[in-house]
């Protein structure tokens, strides 16, 4: 895990994804400008989504993943989640298997995403 490149403004967890190569963070993305999410949160003046009151789906956070990540954040903080995220990796709880999905692409509700992110096990 990469955590200097924590999350992403939409959620997605540059800290993990990085590990397969394709990800530097927001500001190195090659969609930066066209990114619906960190266009967004930069015209309000915003680290990212977790930040924002809207409570929105547009862009990444149409996706369960992103949208979860930020919740959580919004609930427990930036720290937290980066902390189960990391101890969920030595659990081997997988961000990425083949191509982009994995573990937490898995899950379908927030109830069974935040579990995971905060014990390591599915429902």
């Amino acid at each position: 895990m990469k955590r200097e490149l924590g999350i992403a403004r939409c959620g997605l967890a540059c800290c993990l994804c990085s590990e397969n190569g394709s990800c530097a963070g927001c500001e190195q993305c090659a969609d930066k400008e066209s990114c619906e999410n960190r266009k967004c949160s930069m015209e309000k003046g915003l680290a990212g989504c977790f930040a924002c009151t809207e409570n929105c789906r547009k862009g990444l956070l149409a996706k369960e993943k992103p949208y979860g990540f930020v919740q959580f954040i919004r609930q427990y903080g930036r720290e937290k989640l980066l902390d189960c995220l990391e101890e969920n990796e030595k659990r081997g709880v997988v961000y990425h298997r083949q191509g982009i999905t994995g573990d937490y692409d898995e899950c379908s509700s927030l109830t069974e995403l935040f579990r995971l992110i905060e014990t390591g096990k599915k429902e």
